[in-house]
């Protein structure tokens, strides 16, 4: 069993035994003061993303570190080759030499992902170096495909990108600025959607990204607080890196799991808003059902294993330390918000509960979601107030597929850690998606 179950028992116990009290006393005070929190927060915080003056570092051309380019790759033979070209044409150079290598780790792949990327850096040469490595080991998974491929890396400078980013010519350019900086250890690229008009479902996911990266990560950037590296489009130092062993296997957020680390050291993230990555939207339920599962099961671990880590640092600043406890106890959001409508439906059959306050305050903690992507959506998306009001009421509604993901993401984490074995890699599968619209100017 693993360590963090001890913590994980305790919290199930601690909310069980709340809610057993309010079915008796009919007093839910506790569960309006966490949604009515929650929504003031990041309302607030939303609003300084939105209008506070986001810094960002002078493109000085001769700041060009070396960046090793890592792309874990599992039978993407449908997109590889597309990621591959549009980050031949970065222009990253100094003195008209390269200044980035591309490596693609192959981590078992059963298509022709392997030989498409051999044959490839044979035929595009002349510009970035691009190669590919085959992890054969026994353990696969994206944790341990990027520690294999770490083992190869020339850079100072280490870029991890999904195999169906579609990556700007600037993209590189922008983001090694932040570094210039000796505490930033990482900095996290703008996530946008380049399939968002195949369908609603997708168009809905880049409107959820565009979102969160205004009102959420760009945010926390201006505040000071704890700005989080995503999966795609992540650069970090590899001095840091090696520091604290790399990755962690085992987990299936890496990247969550590593932002907690960074900060624990007392290094920086930054948001590099001035550099777009596109990634491919799911476009069926299921296959959106199974990548919020593992989302939520990842945030949950480790959330449970990190937690205990953040409280007792002495490198994070107050503000900072606080910050990052709100991102990482979110997770349990979903499960607040279908408590708070269960307990409503119970008060609408007359049965006697009661949160001690107006009315008109606990609608507020029920609905405080929607002002934050509103806010977001301004900043990135549409500045049509009916355009706006549409999309984040369609959000809204989009979101409540949290719930399940969230009850399901628990039970996998239990499970888990019941039986002492690390998660299996069960990565988003990528068709190729066809791209509707210029994503760049050329």
């Amino acid at each position: 069993m693993k360590r963090w179950m001890i913590l994980a028992f305790a919290i199930l116990i601690s909310v069980f035994s709340i809610i057993v009290i309010s079915f008796v006393t009919g007093k839910v005070f506790w569960l309006f003061s966490i949604m009515y929190f929650i929504g003031t927060y990041y309302t607030l915080i939303a609003l300084f993303g939105v209008f506070w003056a986001h810094s960002r570092p002078d493109d000085d051309p001769r700041f060009r570190p070396f960046v090793t380019v890592m792309i874990p790759a599992k039978n993407e033979e449908e997109v590889i080759t597309k990621t591959l070209d549009d980050l031949l044409e970065q222009d990253y150079y100094f003195f008209r030499r390269s200044r980035m290598e591309i490596i693609v780790i192959d981590d078992g792949s059963t298509d022709n992902t392997a030989r498409l990327v051999r044959s490839y850096s044979k035929t595009k040469r002349g510009k970035h170096k691009v190669r590919c490595i085959s992890n054969n080991g026994p353990d696969h998974g994206k944790p341990i495909a990027l520690n294999y491929g770490l083992k190869f890396a020339k850079g100072d400078m280490i870029c991890v990108f999904d195999a169906d980013s579609r990556t700007p010519p600037d993209f590189m350019a922008k983001a090694v600025q932040y570094f210039k900086d000796p505490e930033v250890a990482g900095a996290q690229g703008k996530v946008r959607i380049f399939n968002r008009y195949d369908s609603t479902l997708a168009e809905i996911q880049d409107d959820e990204f565009a979102s969160f990266n205004r009102a959420v990560q760009r945010s926390r950037d201006v505040i000071g607080g704890a700005v989080a590296l995503g999966g795609n489009g992540q650069l970090t130092r590899k001095r840091c890196l090696e520091e604290l062993g790399g990755w962690k296997v085992g987990s299936i957020t890496e990247d969550l799991e590593l932002s907690v680390r960074f900060y624990e050291k007392g290094w920086k993230i930054r948001y590099a808003e001035g550099s777009t990555v596109y990634q491919e939207a799911v476009v069926t339920l299921p296959a959106l059902f199974r990548q919020r599962t593992r989302w939520s099961q990842g945030h949950i671990m480790t959330f449970l294993e990190m937690l205990p880590l953040v409280l007792k640092s002495k490198k994070l600043t107050p503000f900072k330390k606080f910050d990052l406890f709100i991102y990482l106890t979110g997770i349990m959001t979903p499960g607040f918000v279908f408590l708070s409508y269960f307990l409503g439906f119970l008060a609408f059959f007359s049965v006697n509960m009661t949160s001690g306050v107006n009315d008109l305050l606990w609608i507020w903690a029920s609905i405080a979601f929607i002002p934050v992507v509103y806010w977001g959506l301004y900043g990135e998306v549409s500045k049509n107030p009916f355009v706006l009001i549409f999309k984040s009421l369609r959000i809204f509604i989009f979101c409540f597929h949290w719930i399940p993901t969230f009850f399901y993401g628990w039970y996998r984490a239990l499970v888990s850690g019941l039986n002492g074995k690390d998660p299996d890699w069960d990565r988003t599968k990528h068709s190729g998606a066809q791209i509707m619209l210029e994503l760049w100017d050329p």
